[in-house]
């Protein structure tokens, strides 16, 4: 199978797993009523007259978030019923400065020089190429222009990275990668984006919960708490793994948010 073909099926994938499971996202306290929210606009001070663009909104949440302290959101997803069930859920809470686009994060249809701020939020690691997706996000910021963004980070340990996105990728086959800081910033500074502020969070995640929203069988679930169970010190160091053969079984997972100027 080519790279682009490889990519588009990936792509796929993902419109058809996100659009199963649309409605758990759009429920989810760990999506819609995270701390992390708060973080991402305390980064920025939004100001009312800015355009924005959400970025693979799933839920809608980060659009939902910064709707009152802006002009308007375009919230924008590559799958129709992620982006159908989002738009319900706003519409029900009176917000009116959203609007609903579909758009593949790589190739977005919008003008140059558009947008006073670009967000995407725990989406990018579905990106099949992230290069483009930097590129397209360059592009359609206004110059002087802010990216925030937030998404699971990798560890700079290669081997520690692989393991955790093949145990991402088990629950979750659209899964495409976990990019490290280094790897980043690297993608960043590509294109020129300059790379103001950065932080590291971490999210603790139930087991159950975390299997639940992707319909998970029992054998992946299994499979699941063996990767956990029998994983490096250095991994388990990282993961936090608790209760591992129990239905209270926990991890943690590691994030960082990135706040970027064109």
């Amino acid at each position: 199978m080519s790279h682009q073909k490889r990519n588009e099926f990936k792509k796929t994938l993902s419109k058809k797993r996100f659009g199963k499971f649309s409605r758990a996202y759009v429920t989810s306290k760990h999506h819609g009523k995270s701390l992390d929210l708060e973080k991402l606009l305390q980064l920025c001070s939004p100001q009312k007259t800015w355009n924005v663009l959400d970025i693979a909104t799933g839920g809608g949440h980060t659009a939902l978030k910064f709707a009152p302290y802006v002009s308007q959101v375009i919230a924008t997803d590559i799958t129709t019923k992620m982006l159908q069930s989002a738009q319900e859920f706003i519409e029900k809470k009176g917000i009116n400065n959203i609007k609903f686009e579909e758009a593949d994060a790589e190739a977005l249809p919008f003008e140059d020089n558009q947008f006073d701020l670009v967000t995407c939020r725990i989406a990018a690691h579905h990106f099949p190429n992230i290069g483009k997706f930097v590129r397209e996000s360059y592009r359609v910021l206004k110059k002087k222009g802010y990216l925030l963004l937030e998404d699971q980070v990798a560890s700079e340990n290669k081997a520690t990275a692989e393991y955790i996105n093949n145990f991402e990728k088990l629950r979750d086959p659209s899964h495409v990668k976990t990019l490290s800081k280094k790897e980043w910033f690297q993608e960043l500074k590509a294109v020129r984006f300059k790379i103001l502020e950065h932080q590291y969070f971490q999210k603790e995640i139930k087991l159950e919960w975390w299997t639940r929203v992707q319909n998970c069988n029992s054998k992946t679930i299994q499979t699941l708490r063996d990767l956990l169970k029998n994983a490096s010190v250095d991994i388990k160091a990282r993961m936090e793994p608790k209760n591992i053969l129990k239905s209270n079984c926990t991890f943690k997972i590691n994030f960082i948010l990135i706040k970027a100027q064109k």
